[in-house]
């Protein structure tokens, strides 16, 4: 009997994994997505799985058949690949802008700098240990700030003083965690108590960079669930977090 008992309950566990979508989330929007994907389970009794990576990574895993059923991005590119690799269902959408900065820990040498003109001063000085940005070879955020260093006139000359993560989370970690003292990091991670209490945003412009378009597709097998977290992504409730969240949203 305990046996028949245990066996249905692992059953009935697979069986809700199976009807449980699962989304594909860069990682600079894991956490709102995560908070909407929880708004969303107890309005509708659906619980949405989520895997955070950087837009390449989850992209290459999706074309080496990963079971995602939405694939959200941090570049409107990466979906527009899944499209055209025949993917997707139905045509790619704009969750929003993100917006980049560069992030300065309080006990930073770059404490100093309160604007973007100090802060390349400084680091055309050379005065600073190392600075930490997401992989531009897999992630959008990477090429953004690798566009804005050189923006900034420091690129060529600092490269091998820069840790690059393999997304935007762990170029997060790495920036809090000592021994760097600037990352550029996305304004909705910037936003997080946790974070904001460490260190000094410094937001970027946007024509410094290519558009960080967050755009998010429907995948090929997408189940009600996943269509159904789909369109609450685009309801004005989930635009109004995203917007407090950092990102710049479409108009109504």
């Amino acid at each position: 009997m305990r046996f028949l008992v245990a066996l249905a309950i692992v059953f009935c566990s697979c069986l809700a994994a199976a009807t449980e979508p699962l989304v594909a989330v860069a990682a600079n929007l894991a956490p709102p997505v995560k908070t909407l994907a929880e708004d969303f389970a107890r309005e509708s009794g659906t619980r949405v799985r989520i895997n955070v990576g950087s837009s390449g990574d989850l992209l290459r895993q999706i074309l080496h058949g990963a079971r995602y059923e939405i694939y959200i991005a941090a570049d409107a590119d990466y979906t527009a690949r899944a499209q055209a690799e025949k993917l997707t269902v139905g045509e790619p959408a704009l969750l929003g802008l993100a917006n980049l900065g560069a992030f300065i820990p309080r006990k930073s040498t770059l404490a100093a700098a309160t604007d973007l003109a100090t802060l390349g001063r400084m680091l055309s000085a050379g005065n600073y240990r190392r600075i930490a940005m997401a992989n531009p070879d897999v992630a959008p955020f990477g090429t953004a700030a690798q566009q804005s260093l050189r923006r900034m006139g420091v690129w060529a000359a600092e490269r091998d003083r820069v840790i690059m993560g393999e997304n935007l989370a762990q170029t997060v970690q790495f920036t809090l965690a000592g021994g760097v003292d600037a990352g550029f990091i996305s304004e909705s991670y910037a936003l997080l108590p946790e974070v904001a209490a460490q260190g000094r945003f410094l937001p970027i412009p946007g024509d410094w960079h290519d558009p960080l378009a967050q755009t998010m597709v429907l995948l090929n097998g997408a189940g009600d669930g996943a269509r159904a977290f789909f369109t609450y992504l685009r309801s004005d409730a989930a635009q109004e977090l995203l917007s407090r969240s950092g990102y710049t949203v479409p108009a109504p």
